[in-house]
């Protein structure tokens, strides 16, 4: 077990409670400043602990939270500072790392299947916003059965860049996803959740022109996503056909569809629809079988 000082900056904050649960991770020390291998505290947010054991421990580390607010009259996002830093060592360079901000204490370790939309749950023709029962792929349909049954959360998680692009609006966007859950449900799936980015960051109409944490290949949708499902960042499964559907998030596993778009050969890159759906199942029910 590793060794670990612990700064509680906040003498508001429940010194013993904190130090009992961090316990389980590592050999505890509390110290009373910041210095080498120190977590400092200053807010005690609900997090994945055995996450930021895992990754947020082997340099530098500032700890952020996806944040909303309004810039005038337009949404926009940023990363904030969670009350979480890690000093490994007393050097001047240091990382964020986005992290999941739960609403609640986490009391299971549920993963999630995080779904591309256009090229994966449908046919991909560019811009894709007027529905139709003839343009959805029947196999991931059957997938997001196979979760559903397991109890595994599942989520949309798509770039819609026609918003900023003022080739179609959100509420065309919530249509299309009305439609396709309804579609869904009819032929007994479920979708659980769906997050959108319908910005660009140097294209398009001016509240939307804005280069947004949510576009992926930023985590943002998946942060959203995966603090609404309570579900972990660790072997969740992000699924798409587009090198910008590979992530930056550290801990979360992907499945891509080699199609019409380029894309970096991978351990994870599938060259037909068969051999992906087949390769997720294998995931969910053994969740660390790519075989």
């Amino acid at each position: 077990m590793r060794e670990l000082n612990i700064y509680i900056k906040n003498t508001e904050l429940d010194s013993e409670l904190i130090l009992s649960e961090l316990s389980e991770f590592a050999k505890i020390t509390e110290v009373h400043k910041d210095g080498a291998n120190t977590l400092s505290i200053s807010n005690y947010p609900f997090v994945d602990w055995d996450y930021i054991f895992k990754f947020g421990l082997n340099e530098n580390t500032n700890f952020v939270f996806l944040d909303e607010y309004i810039d005038g009259e337009y949404p926009r996002d940023r990363f904030i500072d969670s009350g979480l830093s890690y000093t490994l060592k007393e050097i001047s360079t240091c990382r964020s790392l986005p992290l999941v901000n739960y609403p609640k204490k986490m009391t299971s370790a549920n993963v999630a299947l995080l779904l591309d939309r256009d090229g994966i749950i449908n046919i991909d023709s560019g811009y894709v916003y007027k529905y139709s029962d003839e343009i959805i792929y029947p196999d991931i349909l059957e997938v997001v059965k196979e979760a559903n049954d397991l109890g595994i959360p599942v989520a949309i998680v798509t770039n819609q860049a026609g918003v900023a692009r003022g080739m179609y609006k959100v509420s065309d966007v919530d249509s299309f996803h009305k439609h396709l859950k309804n579609f869904y449900q009819e032929n007994g799936a479920r979708i659980d959740h769906i997050e959108i980015c319908p910005f660009h960051k140097d294209k398009g109409e001016e509240m939307w022109k804005f280069d947004s944490l949510l576009r992926k290949p930023n985590p943002g949708m998946h942060l959203k996503a995966l603090s609404q499902l309570m579900c972990k960042v660790e072997g969740s499964l992000m699924i798409g056909d587009k090198q910008s559907d590979r992530i930056n998030l550290l801990g979360l596993k992907t499945l891509l569809l080699q199609g019409d778009y380029e894309i970096t050969p991978a351990d994870d890159l599938c060259q037909s629809r068969q051999e992906l759906c087949q390769k997720i199942s294998n995931y969910l029910n053994n969740l660390l079988d790519f075989s």
